[in-house]
């Protein structure tokens, strides 16, 4: 709540909140999203999984046309702690940031920042 209470503080973002990984993967393949945040302990499919099975059908998605490139959304994990076999697990994932939790209102506005257009 706390991290939905900052996001929304920094800006106006459309921001959806889901309770499992799975659920986190069902709302994507219906409408991927700008940024994907996502804790690495979900229950069920966990965030490393999440961060998987997304990277998996953005690979198999056909080429954007408007830049020619194929579509891929942003995914940062957080965690309580982050072992140095965790950080090479969300790398291998393809995960593109980390943040121990909780995050800094200062590093979160940074990482919007480096990953919204």
């Amino acid at each position: 709540m706390l991290l939905q209470h900052d996001l929304a503080s920094l800006g106006s973002f459309d921001i959806a909140v889901h309770g499992s990984g799975a659920d986190a993967w069902d709302a994507w393949q219906q409408a991927p999203v700008a940024l994907l945040i996502t804790d690495l302990n979900l229950p069920g499919m966990d965030g490393i999984t999440l961060a998987r099975a997304i990277r998996a059908a953005e690979g198999a998605s056909e080429i954007d046309m408007d830049c020619g490139t194929a579509r891929r959304t942003p995914i940062v994990a957080l965690s309580a702690s982050m072992t140095p076999t965790q950080r090479v697990h969300c790398r291998q994932a393809g995960i593109d940031a980390m943040a121990i939790k909780p995050i800094a209102y200062e590093d979160l506005a940074a990482l919007l920042v480096k990953y919204l257009p």
